[in-house]
């Protein structure tokens, strides 16, 4: 998974063989010497998204099939380097979650459960929604989203 929090600024995430997760930062037109490990046991690439400048949240899919969060505020990452915070998803999670950000300090995450509904999770500056379900029971893989416009998106799946 790729994205920026801002210009010259690039975060790029993969999934260790190891089954952690992985990060490497490139920063003022040069890449970070080396992979950082950030922790974890997870089945499915991470997704990532900026919500606002010098901010990232990562979430993926554990081997226990909840999904967990991390973010960095540029310098510490939350809730700490090598720890991640189950977020109580609907469990278990059946594919990778995509996520969305429509405008800054607004972010929205999309998961299926086992069986194949749709979820959104959403976060407004600090505070977190609950778990909407969207319905389905059809969806047979990650969904793909697009903003179409400030707190406005357009959810696609198959």
């Amino acid at each position: 998974s790729m994205t920026s929090w801002g210009t010259g600024h690039i975060e790029l995430l993969a999934c260790g063989t190891n089954s952690a997760i992985y990060q490497k930062r490139f920063l003022n037109g040069s890449w970070s010497p080396s992979w950082t490990s950030l922790g974890g046991t997870f089945v499915y690439e991470p997704v990532a998204v900026c919500m606002k400048p010098d901010w990232i949240n990562i979430f993926a899919v554990g081997t226990d099939g909840k999904i967990y969060v991390k973010w960095s505020d540029g310098v510490t990452w939350g809730p700490s380097a090598q720890t991640w915070e189950d977020i109580n998803a609907p469990e278990p999670v059946m594919a990778r979650p995509t996520s969305i950000s429509t405008e800054q300090n607004t972010l929205s995450f999309f998961v299926l459960d086992k069986s194949r509904v749709l979820w959104m999770k959403s976060l407004n500056g600090s505070s977190w929604s609950g778990f909407i379900s969207l319905g389905g029971g059809r969806s047979l893989c990650t969904p793909a989203v697009v903003s179409t416009g400030p707190q406005k998106f357009d959810i696609f799946t198959v």
